[in-house]
């Protein structure tokens, strides 16, 4: 169970870190520093970690830096949750072990910043047990979820090539 982290509609990678902050420690303290400063102080004081990020269509639009996703996933923050993602920070998130789940189209999500919220993945839903609702997403790729249980793509294929994986 994390915080609900809730952002609006197309919040760009520029607006998760900007593009002047280019080192891993950056993430620490520069993280949504000019898009929500809230948050920004939530990751400076250690606070992120196990927050679930809810969030509305196009999430990650903008450039392709990976940057954008490695530190959201750097500073614990559980998964993303969206209508949607821009194709390129999906496949990012994805690839650098970040959990990330699409709700089903035409669910209305009704979550309150600071809720708490349980990504159920067995049932493919968001709890949202501050106010006893539930959203759900949709089916997870086996693919997918076999590459986050590794920590990443380079994980996956780490194991797959010495064929612990089948």
């Amino acid at each position: 169970m994390g915080k609900a982290i809730v952002l609006g509609d197309s919040v760009n990678t520029d607006q998760i870190i900007s593009g002047e902050h280019v080192r891993k420690e950056d993430y620490e303290k520069f993280l949504f520093a000019k898009f929500r400063p809230e948050i920004s102080q939530l990751v400076r004081e250690g606070r992120i970690a196990g927050c679930i990020i809810v969030a509305g269509r196009n999430f990650g639009s903008g450039s392709s830096r990976e940057r954008a996703a490695i530190g959201l996933r750097r500073v614990g923050v559980e998964a993303v949750v969206a209508v949607s993602f821009n194709p390129i920070w999906e496949r990012n998130a994805i690839n650098c072990g970040l959990r990330i789940y699409r709700f089903k189209p035409g669910e209305t999500v009704k979550i309150s910043d600071g809720d708490n919220v349980v990504v159920d993945r067995e049932e493919g839903k968001l709890r949202d047990t501050t106010s006893g609702t539930s959203f759900f997403f949709m089916e997870t790729p086996e693919l997918f979820s076999q590459i986050w249980k590794e920590g990443g793509l380079v994980g996956y294929t780490r194991e797959k090539t010495l064929g612990r994986i089948r």
